[in-house]
């Protein structure tokens, strides 16, 4: 069916009175009520049924963004992907089962990822498995397989390694390394739990014949 520039391939699909939509599944896009969203893609089985409103939302995978209704800006590809998501925006979710929150402007790739139910907004996370405690959090970038898996509530952390992450519900930590993990709130680690770093390095590097002055100071 193809109609006001919109583009429907399946069975069950209500077009509404939104325009320039493609749609390609079966009991896809089929909330039959007060359909008026435009400018969306959905690719796949049982995606995008509870949109309304909502625009220029792009989804592919089966079951994904099924909860969806006056949310914009969403890209999720991956099978079960962004389910819970309603009203959140500026949202990318890249991986199966991935993102169960409502929160807006939240990027996370990798499939099982930030699969608590978050409201803590500008999180992100790149790798498989992490983030899947974070509820209210919110501000965190965790990079790595499994990291970041000890935060609820915590906020502003920056953690980057797998299995990286914190001892307990912690803020305002900067954690570098594999399985490395901060025991408090406020915390810098560089290191990895599981081997000593020997060296360490700044100014000019490791191949200066001269080095390069440093300072460090405790306040600005």
């Amino acid at each position: 069916l193809t109609t006001a520039f919109n583009v429907f391939l399946g069975s069950n699909i209500f077009p509404g009175t939104g325009i320039a939509n493609t749609i390609v599944g079966d009991d896809t896009f089929r909330a039959s009520v007060g359909k008026t969203g435009s400018n969306n893609s959905g690719f796949g089985y049982n995606t995008l049924i509870a949109l309304t409103s909502g625009a220029q939302n792009s989804v592919f995978g089966s079951s994904a963004a099924i909860a969806l209704t006056t949310a914009n800006n969403l890209c999720a590809f991956g099978s079960s992907a962004a389910q819970v998501l309603t009203t959140g925006l500026n949202v990318s979710v890249f991986g199966s089962s991935s993102y169960k929150g409502n929160a807006s402007d939240i990027s996370v790739f990798g499939t099982n990822s930030f699969t608590a139910t978050m409201t803590g907004q500008y999180n992100s996370g790149l790798g498989s498995e992490l983030g899947q405690n974070i509820t209210s959090g919110a501000r965190n970038s965790i990079i790595g397989s499994s990291a970041g898996n000890g935060l609820v509530l915590g906020s502003r952390n920056q953690i980057w390694g797998v299995s990286a992450g914190t001892t307990g519900d912690f803020s305002d930590c900067v954690i570098i390394g594999d399985s490395a993990s901060a025991t408090a709130s406020n915390q810098c680690l560089i290191g990895s739990a599981n081997q000593n770093i020997n060296e360490f390095y700044l100014g000019r590097g490791v191949t200066a014949a001269v080095p390069g002055s440093v300072t460090i100071n405790a306040t600005g």
